[in-house]
């Protein structure tokens, strides 16, 4: 009761065949993550001006800090609940990502 593997494999490449554009996603996957370590850079290379601008204390400026990354986590599950709730109401409208009408029974 042996499976031939090479035989798997390919009923299985025929059943779903792979994304042709996995460079092109660890790309963009990249560069996103990119995005997120430079503006938290930012703002922390921006913390003794902000001190000086603002007199903030030391402890003044973790508040600003813990006030930056929680916004930023706020914002990054909002948007994934956006990108559900479109889906769930495409998934209800019928249409299935597909963009146009649908004939329904």
């Amino acid at each position: 009761m042996s499976i031939d593997i090479s035989t798997a494999s390919a009923t299985d490449q025929k059943i779903a065949p792979l994304p042709r554009n996995l460079g092109l996603a660890l790309i963009v996957i990249a560069a996103a993550q990119l995005m997120v370590v430079l503006d938290a850079t930012i703002v922390n290379i921006a913390l003794p001006s902000i001190q000086r601008a603002l007199q903030f204390s030391a402890t003044d400026l973790e508040w600003v800090i813990n006030a930056y990354a929680l916004t930023f986590g706020g914002l990054l599950l909002l948007g994934g609940l956006a990108d559900r709730c479109a889906r769930r109401a495409g998934n209800w409208r019928g249409d299935r990502g597909t963009h146009r009408p649908v004939a329904h029974r």
